[in-house]
């Protein structure tokens, strides 16, 4: 049996095959290294009952996960995935590497960006990935992101910069106070997820001048800062379910900046069970 998992900092999607037959589909919370110990990482895994009734089965691994781009956090990830599955054979790699494999036509040389409740992009040659370890993550970038649109809509709400009738509908639909938002960012597990959960605020109100400037905000940063330091293709793929959510937008953004958008894709589990399998 193969087992595939494409995991961000929200949500781990897992794949269980056999014989090229999809056996299993499984969600679990995200496991990111970075923000997440071996020992909680063990756990979220473990508690996952249908995928550990075949743990004896499975012979290889293949972990695309954020927080993956350094040796360190792979042989963290990769310990954890062994002493859970110890028959198999363990892959770890970083989350944009499933990205490219999930949206990359054979040998074609293209930018791949992430916009879920993080960012981040790669060059991709047709044969081997650059530039993976660049994000510096939701405190200092992750421009653009679910968690990034969080932070925008949560700080103009507290102060008062949100135009009244929109501030309302976000009151009403999120619990704002300061204690909520603070037991939110610092005892909630994921700050960053916990942010990125009002990113559905401006997807639903995206046609409002305020979120619509927003959003193009994000994205023009994430496309000045993530996608133009490449060079030598101007396709670019995109991945995640803000990118998805907000496609058009992001479109509109790309083309001012010249590039060519290509495919998008919410979940790149269902590329790479095509590509592996």
């Amino acid at each position: 049996m193969k087992l595939i998992a494409d995991s961000g900092s929200t949500k781990t999607d897992w794949a269980l095959l056999q014989g090229g037959e999809v056996l299993l589909r499984v969600r679990t919370e995200g496991l990111n290294p970075n923000t997440t110990s071996s020992e909680k990482c063990n756990e979220i895994i473990a508690h996952a009952i249908e995928l550990m009734a075949h743990a004896s089965d499975v012979k290889h691994i293949y972990f695309y996960g954020a927080g993956c781009a350094g040796e360190a956090q792979k042989k963290q990830m990769t310990a954890v995935l062994n002493g859970l599955f110890p028959q198999a054979a363990t892959e770890v790699a970083s989350d944009l590497y499933g990205a490219v494999y999930a949206v990359a036509s054979p040998g074609e040389a293209c930018v791949t960006g992430i916009l879920g409740t993080g960012a981040n992009s790669c060059y991709f040659d047709g044969t081997t990935i650059t530039g993976d370890d660049f994000s510096l993550g939701f405190i200092l970038g992750d421009e653009g992101s679910g968690s990034w649109l969080g932070k925008q809509l949560l700080s103009s709400c507290w102060y008062g910069e949100m135009p009244e009738k929109l501030q309302e509908a976000f009151t009403r639909q999120f619990s704002i106070s300061r204690n909520a938002i603070l037991q939110g960012l610092y005892q909630g597990g994921s700050a960053s997820a916990y942010l990125a959960s009002f990113a559905a605020f401006a997807v639903e109100h995206r046609a409002h001048p305020y979120i619509r400037n927003m959003i193009d905000t994000g994205f023009s940063l994430f496309i000045s800062r993530y996608l133009n330091r490449f060079s030598g293709t101007k396709t670019v793929h995109m991945i995640g379910g803000i990118a998805c959510a907000l496609e058009e937008e992001f479109r509109q953004n790309a083309l001012r900046y010249q590039w060519q958008p290509g495919v998008f894709l919410k979940e790149p589990i269902t590329g790479l069970i095509e590509k592996l399998k």
